[in-house]
């Protein structure tokens, strides 16, 4: 069985309320600055350096909206919402072609992280949900990353592997159970949850790259992010 990959996705909305989308420089589409977690990484501390890293915004985490997880890819991104609290917008970066906020009402048709600006919006949170692309689809856009792949590895930018995290799941109490979780099914498939559990808390030790994702019976708590 394959590893879990795991990233972070963040919507960093302005005074506005406008959430901010980059034009990535592989696929030429709008998404959410994400990316991977790095290792000894906290997942908010991912989240605010992919919005600096992409954009140029400084973002201050306000809650964790949901788990997503990307069929196909052996991955799943934590997705958060977050405050821009400064910073520059830069107009391109590396890896963007543009950046930009947008309102609500208009967004750009090329989003491809569609779903999640929707649940952002929404202010809904504990979600997990699974992204999908047709067969075909989904070859094209391996195809695509790997020749970005190459592209970077031929200009001497050579792309970090995955680092392998220790990720467990539990309901409750992890002191009582826990099930090590791998890639080839989304968490919650594992743990074999029901549509009432939620998760309640993220627990990480980034000196041993473990993390805990403990779900829960419950719809009030917002989601937590704590470190060991």
């Amino acid at each position: 069985m394959g590893f879990l990959r795991l990233g972070v996705a963040c919507a960093a909305r302005d005074d506005d309320g406008r959430i901010l989308l980059s034009k990535r420089g592989d696929l030429n589409v709008w998404n959410l600055p994400s990316g991977r977690l790095d290792s000894g990484e906290l997942l908010a501390d991912a989240a605010i350096r992919e919005v600096r890293e992409e954009t140029g915004i400084e973002a201050e985490i306000k809650r964790i909206v949901g788990l997503y997880y990307y069929s196909g890819w052996q991955r799943m991104n934590v997705l958060y919402e977050a405050k821009a609290i400064g910073g520059s917008l830069h107009q391109e970066t590396f890896e963007t072609r543009e950046n930009r906020f947008f309102a609500k009402d208009a967004l750009p048709d090329d989003n491809i992280d569609r779903l999640m600006v929707q649940d952002v919006l929404r202010s809904t949170h504990s979600l997990m949900r699974i992204i999908s692309l047709p067969d075909n689809e989904l070859r094209r856009l391996k195809l695509k990353l790997s020749w970005r792949w190459v592209k970077n590895f031929l200009r001497g930018h050579i792309e970090p592997r995955h680092t392998h995290f220790n990720i467990y799941g539990c309901v409750g109490n992890c002191e009582d159970y826990k099930l090590e979780i791998h890639g080839d099914l989304p968490l919650w498939a594992q743990l074999k949850l029901t549509d009432s559990h939620k998760l309640v808390d993220i627990e990480q030790n980034t000196m041993t790259n473990t993390l805990h994702f403990i779900f829960d019976v419950t719809s009030e708590n917002e989601i937590t992010n704590s470190q060991k």
